[in-house]
């Protein structure tokens, strides 16, 4: 949960159409795990898409600076000091499951369940990003474990 002290009055948009008015000095809490699953925000906000499309505001369709279209460290000056760390360490243990496994990159019509990876459901296409989430299936079933990774990436089996 981020907690913020609206910094000047707001009007915040509601799934309805209506607004909420937040006074000046009003503490909110913003709660990441809802906004990044909010299905008007993100078609099939529950699977794991690496390649989404950019984040565009709903009504007047203006794109979401990259950095701060995920609300996972924060955003502004309150920013997670400790995301850089958190971002080497992810790349770190990458490395390592990459240089412990034999990660085998299927064909444009392969897929993991049918090479025997025993991820995905067999029919997800290959094409256009499919393979980056093969490869993120696999490597999350073998370091998870199947259940975990399916659980973790929103990938049902």
């Amino acid at each position: 949960i981020d907690v913020r002290i609206a910094a000047s009055d707001l009007e915040l948009p509601t799934s309805k159409g209506d607004k909420v008015h937040v006074p000046k000095g009003r503490i909110l809490a913003i709660c990441p795990f809802v906004s990044h699953h909010e299905d008007s925000l993100y078609e099939s906000a529950s699977h794991f898409i690496p390649d989404r499309q950019p984040l565009t505001m709903p009504g007047d369709g203006s794109a979401v600076v990259p950095a701060v279209a995920g609300l996972a460290f924060g955003g502004g000056p309150y920013r997670c000091p400790g995301r850089f760390f958190a971002e080497m360490e992810v790349a770190l243990i990458s490395q390592l499951i990459l240089a412990q496994r034999d990660i085998t990159l299927l064909g444009p019509s392969a897929s993991p369940a049918a090479a025997g990876a025993g991820a995905g459901s067999g029919s997800e296409s290959m094409a256009a990003g499919g393979v980056v989430t093969a490869v993120l299936e696999t490597l999350a079933s073998a370091v998870l474990g199947p259940e975990l990774a399916f659980w973790g990436l929103g990938i049902v089996p």
